[in-house]
């Protein structure tokens, strides 16, 4: 890796799996590691999706020197395409478990990262399970950062709702059928996914849970899957309840690697606290 960044890449056998889990690790060179920024990819990567998109150099220069100077690592975990479900059932596969109990202690052991300088970040179907994973355990992070993160606000196991989705959004219906297959693929149930969705999440979490935690959204106005409208509603919700949230609305901003590369400069910079300029 370039920018005097290690990269490892580990596997282990993941008992909250029943088989081999997968991570990424960059840490920065000769540094002693005091926080940790975990990095989730969207639905149709894995934990490369990250290093393939050469994400330590579109960072940027003064991001990379704020990690190094405090001694943070990145985490690419491997979570498939499961928007960190935790089923009902204990004996069935969970990447949430797999996530909280596995890859943190694992690439966190030996480290001084605490809960003040851990965050976590993530992409589509990456920045859902990054909002969940904040709404459902907040103590655990100090703050979240997503671009174009999946929130929907209908029932994709619902035709009509879908039907209505797609109408208000403008959206095709080829990209409104890849966004309902994925979370019917991955979710039992609209009363599991409802167990998982991060507006709800909000919803019944306690506003005071959120004090002090770094929050930060943004989403392109040509998103193919119209993102944007459930992005509004996340934004407003914590505005609503008195949790300060940095929201960017970006211009013909789409769903791809492309607007990630741009701005996850600014999403880092907001989460570690960098003036990212105009």
């Amino acid at each position: 890796m370039s920018h005097a960044w290690k990269y490892e890449r580990r596997e282990w056998m993941s008992s909250a799996l029943g088989r081999t889990g997968h991570v990424g690790v960059l840490r920065p060179s000769d540094a002693r590691v005091r926080g940790s920024i975990y990095f989730l990819h969207g639905g149709n990567g894995d934990d490369r999706q990250w290093l393939e998109s050469d994400l330590t150099s579109h960072m940027g220069a003064d991001v990379r020197a704020v990690c190094e100077r405090r001694g943070i690592q990145v985490i690419l975990p491997g979570i498939g395409m499961s928007f960190l479900r935790d089923p009902s059932d204990a004996a069935e596969p969970s990447f949430w478990r797999h996530f909280v109990d596995d890859v943190i202690p694992s690439v966190e052991a030996g480290t001084e990262t605490t809960a003040a300088s851990r965050w976590v970040t993530g992409i589509s179907m990456g920045g859902y399970a990054a909002l969940s994973a904040m709404f459902r355990r907040p103590e655990l992070f100090a703050g979240c950062g997503v671009h174009f993160p999946g929130v929907i606000d209908f029932d994709p196991f619902d035709a009509a709702a879908l039907d209505q989705y797609r109408a208000h959004t403008g959206i095709t219906p080829e990209m409104a059928d890849v966004l309902a297959a994925c979370f019917r693929g991955s979710f039992r149930d609209a009363d599991e996914l409802a167990r998982h969705d991060p507006l709800l999440l909000l919803r019944g979490l306690d506003a005071t849970r959120l004090r002090g935690k770094g929050l930060y959204l943004d989403v392109g106005t040509a998103d193919g899957f119209g993102l944007q409208r459930s992005c509004d509603r996340l934004a407003a919700e914590l505005s609503h309840r008195g949790v300060p949230i940095t929201y960017e609305r970006v211009p013909d901003g789409q769903h791809d690697m492309a607007f990630v590369q741009a701005r996850i400069g600014r999403l880092c910079s907001a989460l570690l606290g960098i003036d990212a300029g105009p």
